[in-house]
């Protein structure tokens, strides 16, 4: 029953269909503005504020990079450049520099927010490059918006980086200053111990001592011998015996003052004490070297901090700048007015499809329902 009604009234559904596309074709012309797009092609510039650290610390053997490699991932980027763009503080700029408070003509400062940001576009490009495309009735504005909101892009992220770079300089030139005092605290140290115990080179002091000390032994044993020997066959008071005794006693004295540590002129390190002293110097010498090694990994580091934070490199490179366009991008002027069409020809169909089968219905609630569902105005009784 439907179908027939729609073949029998198609005529006049295809009049209406006319009228309205070219009513809805006109209206959508003359009262939804234009707007044309204009955009901007930007790539990070990777060896921008982090760059030179990134490429120190890659040069240092057997430190991990991988979280430093990171920060120039596109994603990353495109998270970044999304919040500066959409941040409060840029579209207020775009709006107080464009003066589109009159041209959006909204009563809040909050619909006009919006507003902007809907006419705002970031794209990530398969290539890694990031596309800003702006929407404006004015080409000219819209190309002037973009090459602006690139401007901002390229400012704040080059500001992040130098509070970044200073944050970095502080730490390092902090943790620089304290390895040098630490440095010579252990250095004066050092020097304080070897002037007090004459160790100034242990490994080799150890072993000459060592070796010192059995030569010595075996001499004393030896004069002992000799000393017995003679003692028995020549008697304990004849002259030789007298002198061996002499000799004997000097060489004890001497082995057991060196062991003490009682001759200070000896560059030997007293036996008992060996292992002690020793120990000490290793230690004392270990923070010197521990602390020199640091200087040497900071000193570079801090360096390049100080080159970085005086450094104003654009951190955002400009392939493209935006240029007016002549197409315009919005309305899609066809699309609207099929929509147009296919609504009101279909609310006319529907009213058309009513009016029949009311009147051939024989219930007369059902009938009277059908008649005034669209009824405006007295109903029918």
């Amino acid at each position: 029953d439907i179908l027939v009604i729609i073949v029998r009234k198609k005529f006049l559904l295809l009049f209406v269909a006319c009228i309205t596309a070219v009513i809805g074709y006109l209206s959508v012309y003359y009262l939804i503005d234009e707007k044309f797009e204009a955009a901007a092609l930007v790539v990070p510039y990777e060896s921008g504020k982090s760059g030179g650290m990134t490429s120190l610390l890659k040069n240092i053997s057997g430190l991990p990079t991988g979280g430093l490699a990171g920060l120039g991932s596109s994603s990353s980027n495109l998270d970044f450049y999304l919040t500066i763009v959409y941040s409060r503080s840029t579209l207020t700029a775009v709006i107080d520099k464009f003066d589109l408070r009159k041209e959006y003509e909204h009563k809040y400062f909050a619909d006009v927010l919006k507003k902007v940001m809907d006419d705002i576009t970031v794209v990530n490009n398969d290539d890694l490059s990031v596309a800003i495309a702006v929407k404006n009735k004015s080409p000219k504005k819209a190309a002037d918006i973009a090459n602006f909101i690139v401007e901002i892009l390229n400012k704040k992220v080059l500001d992040i980086n130098t509070r970044k770079t200073k944050d970095n300089r502080v730490f390092l030139e902090k943790r620089y200053k304290e390895v040098v005092d630490n440095l010579r605290i252990a250095e004066d140290k050092f020097e304080a111990y070897q002037k007090k115990n004459g160790v100034f080179e242990a490994e080799q002091q150890v072993k000459a001592s060592v070796t010192a000390f059995a030569e010595l032994e075996m001499e004393l044993a030896r004069k002992q011998v000799e000393y017995e020997t003679a003692e028995k066959v020549l008697g304990e008071n004849t002259p030789s015996v007298k002198d061996l005794k002499d000799a004997l006693v000097s060489l004890e004295k001497k082995v057991n003052d060196i062991k003490t540590g009682k001759n200070g002129k000896s560059v030997l390190i007293p036996l008992g004490s060996l292992p002690t002293k020793a120990i000490e110097y290793f230690r004392l010498y270990r923070d010197v070297k521990i602390n020199n090694e640091m200087l040497e990994f900071l000193l570079p580091m801090y360096e390049q901090a100080k080159f970085d934070e005086q450094k104003d490199t654009p951190v955002i490179l400009t392939l493209d700048n935006a240029v007016p366009n002549d197409k315009k991008v919005y309305p899609p002027r066809m699309l609207y007015t099929l929509l147009i069409v296919f609504f009101s020809t279909g609310l006319f169909a529907f009213a058309l499809i009513i009016r029949e089968l009311a009147s051939k219905v024989e219930d007369p609630k059902i009938k009277y329902i059908l008649k005034n569902a669209i009824r405006i105005g007295k109903t029918v009784e």
